[in-house]
């Protein structure tokens, strides 16, 4: 199988990621560093974008929208157009993107005792955000300006992550 190394040195098969080999170092990571719009929107993360969206949901699911990207940070990303026509081969099969994206995501939530069965805010959300932010960084569509986007350094955005994800765990513990 092919695998790759993380950032805290993991290596792993995203092809049949476990739960135990998650961290959210490497999702902080790797989420930092990518850019939305395929790095058309210049240095907005989409882990600015995940925080973004956790902010916009009702408590019981920022988690959720935090984490709902997470898959990236395994498989890199892919303009949303393209997820659903992309094959990837692997041993034995070809596999659709988008299967190992939610296979990706069912590990995630299993690391982290998460249901990441998006919830419809959390799809709603990310789609209302994704237009915002194409109006707001490309100038482009019906979206409303978003005044306050800071498109954070990767360092930056890294932490902001990690204290968000910290935050919402234990603030979490109240909607078990």
């Amino acid at each position: 199988m092919s695998k790759i190394i993380t950032y805290t040195h993991k290596l792993v098969d995203p092809f049949n990621l476990a739960a135990d080999e998650i961290c959210i170092e490497d999702i902080a990571r790797a989420l930092a560093y990518t850019t939305r719009f395929s790095g058309h929107a210049g240095q907005y993360s989409v882990a600015e974008h995940s925080i973004r969206l956790s902010e916009m949901v009702e408590p019981r699911y920022k988690l959720q929208a935090l984490l709902h990207d997470a898959a990236e940070a395994y498989m890199g990303d892919i303009a949303s157009p393209l997820k659903d026509a992309i094959m990837i081969k692997g041993v034995g099969r070809d596999y659709p993107f988008s299967e190992i994206e939610s296979d990706i995501l069912e590990a995630v939530g299993m690391a982290f005792d998460i249901d990441m069965d998006l919830h419809i805010t959390v799809h709603e959300g990310d789609r209302l955000l994704l237009h915002d932010e194409m109006r707001t960084l490309i100038g482009w569509g019906d979206g409303d300006i978003i005044p306050d986007i800071q498109c954070w350094e990767g360092h930056i955005a890294e932490e902001q992550f990690l204290d968000t994800f910290a935050h919402l765990r234990m603030d979490s513990e109240s909607y078990a």
